[in-house]
């Protein structure tokens, strides 16, 4: 823009002082001319009038007078008598000149006027000026003649020319500076501009421009000073929208994709990459059937185009591992548009959910199982005692204590339940350091009368073990149930019960010679009601909540529990428990 605008001053410029110049050339030149003819018509008039004093003062020789005068105003004195003879001349011989009085100039002055003219000389063979005037005294009436070349003129004509080209030069020369200087002026803040929206259309929104100028140039530069700050705060407004809007899709549980009409991939959350296995590769672009392939996905996806809208559906996704997922689709509207322009879909992980209501339904169904047979029996052997044999002493305290086994054995399951749950709650007072080795070593005196003849229950602890911050009654509990299934499980052979440090940790295990559990089973025996071997368990009396109790309570201080048997060698329960725990 620079280049034009100089190029449009520049043109401009020249032409006017083109312009300019012919038309001062042409009329200076013209000016000059009549100046010049004005000149030498005072001088004629001038030597006209010395004449005449001369001769009346004194006969003078005309001849001596022209060439005298001739030299002093540098000009051709020319006297012409009045019969039109030349009597005088300066530059010839006036006896070899023809008669003059057919010349205007001096056919006029014999009539009294002044005249001038320009004429070819044929007696100097040149342009020449001409200007005579009357002369009139009583010895001599005529005509005198000055006459200049026109070259002398030219000569003159040129330096002026030259003076006044020069002076177009200088002029020209400034106007280019001007134009240089005010093209400078205006494109400057213009460029700024312009280098500023480029800096902005790069991302820096913290440019300015700064200008002390007041036209409509100044108030250009302000208002994209205020564009630039209001673009400024807009952005900062949108990056902050964004970031949130990014917080909450990249911190939801839940797999988040956008899909456009052509099924392809907008934006999408880390969850759905870590779904479909993507979390490292930029998929966005791709169409969602190359991501996840799935009928369920398909059936959503069609579903919501085709209703325009929301669907949910749930089933299985299988991935790395089988999965219950629930997929929620959603149109996205172009509200300008008032149109669909794609699918926000949902995936939301319900295995779990699913799991515990399954768990939950199995703990109902058990429970209710549990209850329901102790009660058939007690409702039994009371019907019993009803119809008569509560008079047969023997058989009436036989079934007197059937009832009083199966009453302890709802006791102890209702005990079980509500100590489950009061743990599960997270539920634990009288928390204080206590001393677990003589918490353990109290277990194995308690339980020690139950085991059996031909097995040996063994106590081995280290010498010293760091108080331990922790409900009493919880890891005695813990202990009762793991130290009591290895002696109901065990027929002959050796328990050893171990307490002792491990670095920060507080280590308890119980080591049994019994039948041992069977590889499948491992997984499971922490479940609630879950019974290994379900026909020993009701000889053994036993609620079947005992390990999920231990889990429990391990969990309860960020401890972990693991398992090690082998079927007809035995089982070893190893529980670590932190020091660092916070209560």
């Amino acid at each position: 823009m620079k280049k034009k605008l100089f190029m449009t001053y520049f043109l401009i410029a020249i032409a006017t002082m083109i312009a300019m110049g012919v038309t001062f050339i042409g009329k200076s030149y013209h000016s000059f001319i009549k100046q010049s003819e004005e000149g030498y018509m005072t001088q004629a008039e001038l030597l006209g009038a010395i004449l005449e004093n001369k001769l009346h003062e004194e006969e003078s020789s005309l001849e001596v007078f022209a060439k005298t005068y001739a030299n002093d105003y540098n000009v051709r004195i020319t006297i012409v008598s009045k019969d039109g003879e030349v009597v005088a001349e300066t530059n010839a011989d006036y006896d070899d000149m023809d008669n003059h009085s057919n010349r205007i100039e001096i056919r006029k002055a014999l009539a009294g006027e002044k005249y001038s003219v320009k004429r070819f000389s044929k007696t100097l063979n040149v342009e020449c000026m001409y200007c005579a005037v009357p002369v009139e005294t009583e010895s001599f009436q005529g005509v005198l003649r000055i006459s200049v070349p026109l070259e002398e003129l030219k000569g003159l004509e040129f330096g002026f020319v030259k003076s006044a080209l020069m002076t177009i030069l200088v002029i020209t020369i400034i106007i280019i500076l001007m134009a240089i200087y005010f093209s400078n002026y205006i494109t400057n803040p213009l460029d700024e501009v312009t280098n500023a929206a480029r800096k902005i259309a790069n991302g820096d929104l913290r440019v300015k421009i700064y200008t002390r100028q007041n036209d409509q140039i100044g108030m250009l530069a302000d208002a994209f000073n205020t564009m630039a700050e209001k673009l400024k705060e807009n952005m900062a407004a949108l990056y902050s929208r964004n970031n949130e809007l990014e917080a909450i899709l990249y911190s939801m549980d839940n797999g988040v994709v956008a899909v456009d009409d052509e099924n392809k991939i907008i934006f999408c959350n880390q969850e759905f990459k870590a779904l479909v296995s993507r979390e490292d590769d930029d998929i966005s672009g791709l169409p969602i059937y190359h991501v996840l392939r799935n009928q369920m996905l398909y059936d959503v996806v069609d579903k919501v185009k085709e209703t325009e809208d929301s669907i949910s559906k749930e089933g299985h996704i299988y991935n790395e591992e089988e999965c219950i997922m629930r997929i929620n689709g959603t149109p996205l509207y172009e509200e300008k548009e008032d149109r669909t322009v794609g699918v926000l879909l949902i995936f939301e992980d319900v295995t779990q959910i699913r799991k515990l209501e399954h768990m939950r339904s199995d703990f109902v169904s058990n429970v209710s199982h549990e209850f329901k047979t102790p009660l058939t029996s007690i409702r039994g052997f009371v019907d019993t005692l009803k119809n008569g044999a509560i008079h047969d002493e023997k058989f009436a305290m036989k079934f007197l204590d059937i009832i009083d086994i199966e009453t302890e054995r709802l006791y102890n399951l209702i005990q079980d339940i509500l100590l489950l749950s009061e743990i599960e709650n997270n539920n634990d007072y009288n928390v204080k350091e206590n001393d677990v080795k003589q918490i353990v070593g109290d277990v194995i005196t308690l339980l020690n009368p139950k085991a059996k003849k031909d097995v040996a229950l063994k106590y081995e602890a280290d010498a010293y073990i760091r108080p331990y911050s922790c409900n009493a009654d919880r890891i005695k509990q813990l202990m009762i149930n793991l130290v009591d299934n290895a002696i109901k499980y065990t027929e002959n052979g050796t328990i050893i019960v171990k307490c002792f440090s491990d670095g920060n940790f507080l280590c308890l295990s119980v080591e049994d010679t019994g039948k041992g559990i069977e590889k499948e089973s491992l997984d499971r025996i922490f479940e609630r009601f879950y019974r290994v071997d379900k026909s020993r368990s009701s000889k053994t009396g036993g609620t079947g909540l005992g390990l999920s109790i231990v889990k429990h309570i391990v969990e309860m201080y960020n401890g972990d529990i693991r398992v090690e048997s082998e079927v007809l060698v035995g089982t070893k329960f190893i529980v670590k428990l932190p020091y660092t725990t916070v209560q």
